[in-house]
């Protein structure tokens, strides 16, 4: 039988959700998905890996400006598309404008404090510009983390903690970069000097 994709969708989506899964209890700590996203032919296939894991019938999704990816994730994982105000995941494949960042920002879900788990995870292909030091604080951090990010991806960060929100408000963040490097900072994870 051929196959288009060597990607196991049993044993790789586990082993990407354990990627995921240490990434967000050690906010900033980097793991790297270049395996996985090898083994799967799409236009974006690391963030396609991540889309296997988090989505399914019963979630839904919104796709910033790439019709392709979006058919793709569709296809694969039955998730609903939805408006980016209704979206469990954001999934925001290039380089966006400040404008653009705050937009999504400001129309995305943010739970509520009955429901707090209906806020929504963004996940961005943040690989522009250079080498930028981020210092993060927060649970899973002992003391503060240091590391190295692109411009865009300190972009979102910043752009995420300037919302403020009130806990157990937020939005989480998942950034990922072309060689597969992945971090993510939750919602109660903060950027300090």
């Amino acid at each position: 039988m051929l196959k288009k994709h060597k990607f196991d969708f049993a044993l790789d989506t586990a082993a990407v959700f354990r990627l995921l899964l240490e990434c967000f209890a050690n906010p900033g700590r980097k793991n790297n998905l270049a395996a996985y996203g090898a083994k799967l032919e799409a236009a974006n296939p690391l963030l396609l890996a991540i889309a296997l894991v988090l989505l399914d019938n019963e979630t839904t999704c919104y796709t910033h400006n790439d019709r392709r990816l979006e058919q793709e994730i569709l296809e694969l994982t039955n998730c609903g598309r939805a408006a980016v105000e209704e979206a469990r995941y954001i999934i925001v494949p290039a380089a966006v404008s400040a404008e653009e960042k705050r937009e999504i920002l400001t129309r995305c879900p943010r739970g509520s404090f009955e429901s707090p788990h209906e806020s929504a995870t963004i996940i961005v292909y943040a690989d522009q510009g250079g080498e930028r030091r981020l210092a993060l604080r927060g649970p899973g951090i002992q003391g503060r983390r240091r590391l190295l990010v692109s411009d865009e991806a300190l972009a979102w960060v910043r752009e995420i903690g300037e919302r403020d929100f009130e806990y157990p408000l937020g939005a989480d963040l998942i950034a990922l970069s072309s060689d597969g490097e992945m971090f993510c900072v939750p919602r109660l994870v903060k950027e300090v000097a």
